[in-house]
């Protein structure tokens, strides 16, 4: 497998604001690459990561990190759940009314709509690219 990960962006709401996701082939290569992007310890255990750089460009707000061996399910909606925090916390989505307290006479509101609309719309997109990933790597494993 390529060490070079594997790029593309997903968007919250199919709008300018989006997120940066890599697909390494191998742990040491993501390993070696935040260590040096991010200048911290504590790397080797992880499998995925969402993170926000200190410089990106203006309408990035942030970079998701998988490792394809360790990819999953649970790991997309995981950290597909970080970016949909950080994005709403960037429209001053009041996450914290939308979470507790939970009162299941109620109704869900406009803001919970819109978080959980943004965390479908990030995975479905991860889901397709990583259709296309699959057969980038089943290729490199061919050569």
């Amino acid at each position: 497998m390529p060490d070079e990960a594997v790029h593309f962006r997903i968007r919250p709401e199919y709008k300018r604001l989006y997120f940066d996701v890599f697909v390494w082939g191998s742990r040491r290569a993501m390993h070696d690459h935040l260590t040096t992007q991010f200048e911290a310890r504590g790397w080797k255990k992880t499998v995925a990561v969402f993170v926000v750089p200190a410089w990106r460009a203006r309408n990035c707000l942030g970079e998701i990190h998988f490792n394809r061996k360790w990819l999953d399910y649970d790991t997309i909606a995981h950290e597909a759940q970080h970016a949909a925090l950080a994005w709403a916390k960037h429209k001053n989505l009041d996450v914290v009314e939308i979470i507790y307290p939970f009162e299941p006479s109620k109704l869900t509101g406009e803001a919970e709509e819109q978080l959980c609309e943004a965390i479908g719309a990030l995975c479905h997109q991860i889901s397709l690219a990583l259709m296309d990933i699959d057969d980038y790597f089943k290729g490199e494993r061919n050569r």
